[in-house]
């Protein structure tokens, strides 16, 4: 989380999807079997105490899931502002574990 936004590298290769619309916003044709059923979930980290800053990042993917049919699988929030903070965050491994899971069936 960068200023209660994605960062500039992850919004670039968002914005590099537009060429794989038609002019409704559908996947062309050569994209559409690709990307037919594919997951999508985020993880999220800000140093901020409250996960919750990261809300608006959120929404914009899960827009992004619902606007291109993916499945959204979910989200792992999380707060850590040193080195090895989010390991001691047992519910964000454990969530981020049960997200991998899903990603990966």
């Amino acid at each position: 989380v960068y200023f209660w936004a994605m960062t500039a590298q992850m919004k670039a290769y968002l914005d590099r999807w537009c060429a794989l619309f038609d002019a409704e916003w559908r996947w062309q044709k050569a994209y559409y079997p690709k990307m037919k059923g594919k997951r999508i979930g985020l993880i999220t980290v800000c140093g901020d105490p409250n996960p919750h800053t990261a809300d608006p990042i959120v929404h914009s993917f899960k827009s992004t899931a619902d606007m291109t049919k993916l499945n959204w699988i979910g989200v792992v929030m999380a707060s850590a502002s040193d080195k090895g903070d989010i390991v001691k965050d047992e519910n964000a491994r454990k969530q981020a574990f049960e997200l991998g899971k899903k990603a990966a069936s």
